[in-house]
């Protein structure tokens, strides 16, 4: 009778340690996937002020080239500020075409480095 009643107290025991290890696990992978999407988020929000202070210079430069350029381009406005927009068409075009490169593959490395655990990272890096 002794051993079914020790029996019945490791079950318990085990169930009431195996239940505060689940809740562990969860509060783990809440406070991990707060972390992550804080770091996300972060990163979303730097690079939202960064491309606003850049299309600033690049308003700003663009115009100042534009001056510029009117006095040795038989100053014309029009001509000036035409030259400058068909750079723009040019390099729209070339980042267009090599997009992939230069766009998605970073911008995938970057979000998979901080969502993504760090074994779960070079896993995946590890697979050809």
């Amino acid at each position: 009778m002794f051993s079914s009643e020790k029996n019945i107290e490791l079950i318990g025991r085990l169930f009431t340690e195996t239940k505060e290890y689940v809740e562990l696990r969860l509060e783990y992978a809440k406070v991990d996937a707060t972390g992550k999407i804080a770091a996300a988020l972060s990163a979303v929000i730097l690079a939202m002020v960064l491309f606003v202070l850049a299309a600033i210079f690049i308003v700003l430069l663009s115009c100042t080239a534009g001056f510029l350029l009117q006095q040795f381009v038989t100053h014309d406005y029009a001509l000036s500020f035409g030259i400058i927009s068909c750079v723009y068409l040019v390099l729209a075009v070339v980042v267009y075409a090599r997009r992939k490169k230069w766009i998605v593959n970073p911008v995938s490395q970057l979000l998979g480095g901080l969502l993504l655990d760090p074994k779960d990272a070079e896993a995946k890096n590890e697979e050809p």
